[in-house]
């Protein structure tokens, strides 16, 4: 796989005026979600318990201002099962 070049990717605004970040809108997992436009580094957990780092796109979702949107999208993350 070619690695992530977050730079040729189309950018919106974030929809909330005290934030306004430029974010990527992508569909993952079957559902539209606005992504960070910066790489970066995160532990994924493996089937056997182990983790291993992995590159991508954070979700805006955890860094925006909207604090409602943040505690939203936690909530559906802790309800998935793992």
């Amino acid at each position: 796989m070619d690695p992530l070049n977050a730079r040729a990717l189309a950018r919106t605004l974030c929809p909330v005026p005290a934030c306004g970040a430029a974010v990527i809108l992508a569909e993952v997992a079957g559902e539209r979600m606005a992504l960070n436009p910066v790489v970066t580094t995160v532990a994924v957990p493996g089937e056997a318990g182990e983790f291993a780092l992995v590159q991508g796109l954070q979700p805006h979702a955890c860094t925006c201002v909207d604090i409602v949107a943040r505690q939203a999208f936690r909530a559906k993350l802790e309800a998935l099962p793992l």
